[in-house]
């Protein structure tokens, strides 16, 4: 699983972050890993295969590494020293592992059995990624309106 997802990663990092990024722009690029993660949530929970979430999870990880964090560290680029310093201390310490909370609570009340966890799980993480879909749009216009006013 490491290598594949770090292979893909590699390659994804070499030859399509700064390409999506010139083409699409950031806030279009901001909407990708989110969109990637509802569909890919969807797509599991329609075909709850081993090989459909091994592949679900190495293309989740893999674009986080290549696409999300990426983009996620240009919005820092219009903020000050201060405010940066900020911002990604509380991502860090409270979004990320908030994130794993939620998630270690959501694997462990349906933890009853494998079919309960995808169709009541999946439920959850479409209402997140939906979340991330809105919260995307939002910081896009935002970065854009900072970077345009100086």
């Amino acid at each position: 699983f490491g290598q594949a997802t770090n292979t893909l990663s590699f390659f994804l990092s070499f030859f399509g972050t700064s390409a999506i990024i010139r083409k699409l722009g950031l806030r279009t690029t901001l909407l990708l890993f989110p969109s990637i993660c509802l569909i890919t949530i969807v797509v599991v929970r329609m075909y709850p295969t081993l090989h459909v979430v091994f592949a679900a999870m190495m293309i989740l990880k893999a674009n986080s590494y290549a696409l999300n964090n990426p983009t996620k560290e240009m919005l820092y680029q219009p903020t000050s020293s201060n405010v940066k310093y900020k911002a990604k201390s509380w991502i860090d310490i409270f979004g990320a592992r908030g994130s794993k909370a939620l998630g270690s609570v959501v694997t462990n009340a349906f933890s009853t059995s494998a079919s309960e966890l995808i169709d009541k799980g999946s439920l959850v993480g479409m209402c997140v990624a939906s979340f991330l879909i809105w919260n995307a749009r939002f910081m896009g216009k935002k970065f854009e309106e900072f970077t345009e006013t100086g």
